[in-house]
């Protein structure tokens, strides 16, 4: 098991495992009350700008940009396996930088272990 939490460190995936079903009935609710606000944020600053006063008018478009905002980040939270991380393919490099490649790429490999030594409990 301690290989694959290695690898996992090492391909950047998450160590603490996915998101459960409890997280995603908090992020729900709480997206529910973040809605309400900006709702009534919306409807507080319509009624001040039809009143006259022309700042409000520059937060009735704000208050529903921030609700879809809102929206759009709970979705990427509770859904992290749909972020599409195109990965770029790999240009050849050039010969005298591959010492440094390597020494980076060891320097990477002992901070993933050394993380997953922390997660597990044991001293280095």
């Amino acid at each position: 098991m301690r290989e694959e939490e290695v690898r996992q460190a090492q391909e950047g995936e998450s160590l603490r495992g996915q998101v459960t079903t409890a997280d995603r009935v908090r992020a729900v609710l709480l997206l529910i009350l973040v809605e309400a606000v900006c709702g009534l944020a919306f409807y507080f600053e319509l009624h001040r700008a039809e009143s006259g006063n022309a700042l409000s008018w520059a937060y009735v478009f704000e208050w529903p940009l921030l609700g879809i905002v809102a929206i759009y980040m709970m979705w990427k939270f509770t859904h992290p396996d749909t972020i599409n991380q195109k990965k770029k393919p790999d240009k050849p490099l050039d010969p005298e930088f591959e010492s440094m490649r390597q020494a980076w790429e060891e320097s990477q490999s002992r901070l993933a272990t050394s993380r997953v030594e922390d997660v597990n409990g044991e001293v280095s």
